[in-house]
């Protein structure tokens, strides 16, 4: 069942009453010669779609924040 989610509370409604929940990304080959994080803002890197990455949300704080469970450990990224 795909089903877009845009708010944190379409989030929470959905992991007390379905359980977790699958995104998705893509890499843009921008993202591989980062300018660095600036003033607190995520940055848009420009470039062609060269792959993508899925995680899942199993967690959500009342203060905005997700925990996030990522495929590939910790270690990673």
């Amino acid at each position: 069942e795909l089903i877009q989610l845009k708010t944190l509370d379409q989030i929470m409604n959905w992991l007390i009453h379905k359980g977790p929940v699958a995104f998705g990304g893509v890499w843009k080959e921008g993202m591989f010669f980062p300018k660095g994080y600036c003033r607190g803002k995520w940055m848009e890197y420009g470039g062609d779609n060269i792959g993508g990455h899925a995680a899942t949300i199993i967690g959500t704080s009342s203060r905005g924040y997700v925990k996030v469970e990522n495929s590939w450990g910790l270690t990673w990224g």
